[in-house]
């Protein structure tokens, strides 16, 4: 028996409770692999953005539930989770999917060891796998102007303020007259939307984004179109843009007339960030009005960084581009 036992030790097959059942190290348990992870995901609604506890709950419907749902939790082996990442295709995709699909499942197995129905963790020997993500890729400068030119008229507005701003997608979908302060030339942003639920920004913070010539030039022009309906200041029909493939259409669409690389449409956000920091604006200010941490911002825009003294309000202005280019002819 010990031979036995030490050989499905080896393997990661070794099941305590079948060997030892009288054992009060022993955990016992018919709940089901279904049952924790749905019990799982009523948990993450109450702590995590709908966005975050969605892609679990897609995540586990893909991969997990397929091959595990009348599983007991207690039976399922890490043997068995690597067999079933094989079979389910997620050993063939990206490593990043691979890491988003892993989160869940080991979260499940840790609610088992709260509840008590399991003792280990049968995920722990399965490592994240590393992946890098991509650089920022902001368009230049001058094809800003190429871009603005060559979107559709309506959509005009929105794609002012996104580079005027550096705000996110769901920040834009969810901006709203009232969070603008014209006086004081600011935007609040306190909410996004994603998954299609308005819910707090990504770092659950307010914070207050100034205005900018680029910015304000959208905003007034949107105006027309749905400021005295005093609710979103971005819509299609009246209706609320409910994810982010109507505006990703429309900025592919402007790309490829105007002739430029492709890109992103949230590189709209990484070449604020690249203007303000080549503009010479501290990276505590551009830090501010992005709501990252001047430590990730550091991390991502670093090589466009240039000390000067101008502030965010004198980015795109007519004025300074200028002078900038008179200086460049005395050059």
């Amino acid at each position: 028996m010990r031979a036995e036992i030490v050989q499905l030790i080896k393997y990661d097959q070794f099941n305590y409770a079948e060997y030892f059942p009288d054992s009060k190290r022993a955990v016992h348990s018919d709940a089901s692999f279904a049952t924790m992870s749905d019990k799982y995901i009523v948990i993450a609604k109450q702590s995590k953005k709908a966005s975050t506890w969605k892609g679990y709950q897609k995540m586990i419907r893909n991969y997990w539930k397929p091959i595990f749902e009348h599983y007991p939790l207690a039976s399922i082996t890490t043997g068995m989770i690597r067999e079933a990442i094989t079979d389910s295709g997620l050993a063939e995709l990206s490593a990043k999917t691979f890491n988003n699909a892993m989160t869940p499942l080991r979260g499940i197995f840790e609610l088992g060891i709260e509840y008590e129905y399991i003792a280990k963790n049968p995920c722990r020997k399965i490592k994240a796998q590393k992946w890098q993500s991509p650089p920022p890729d902001p368009v230049d400068p001058d094809e800003i102007p190429l871009i603005l030119n060559a979107v559709r008229p309506d959509w005009l507005p929105y794609f002012q303020v996104a580079f005027g701003t550096g705000m996110r997608t769901g920040e834009m979908l969810a901006l709203r007259w009232s969070d603008i302060d014209w006086n004081q030339g600011l935007i609040k942003v306190e909410r996004g939307y994603a998954a299609h639920e308005t819910d707090t920004t990504k770092t659950h913070k307010y914070r207050f984004v100034e205005l900018n010539e680029l910015s304000l030039t959208g905003l007034k022009a949107q105006k027309t179109h749905t400021f005295l309906a005093d609710g979103l200041v971005f819509t299609i029909n009246d209706e609320q843009i409910v994810s982010d493939k109507p505006p990703r259409l429309i900025w592919d669409a402007a790309l490829k007339k105007a002739g430029i690389r492709h890109r992103k449409a949230y590189c709209t956000r990484h070449t604020f960030a690249s203007i303000a920091l080549s503009n010479g604006i501290s990276p505590y200010e551009v830090s501010k009005q992005m709501g990252n941490s001047v430590n990730i911002l550091m991390k991502h825009y670093a090589k466009w960084m240039k000390r000067d003294d101008s502030g965010v309000a004198s980015m795109f202005s007519a004025s300074k581009s200028a002078s900038n280019k008179k200086k460049s002819s005395r050059k």
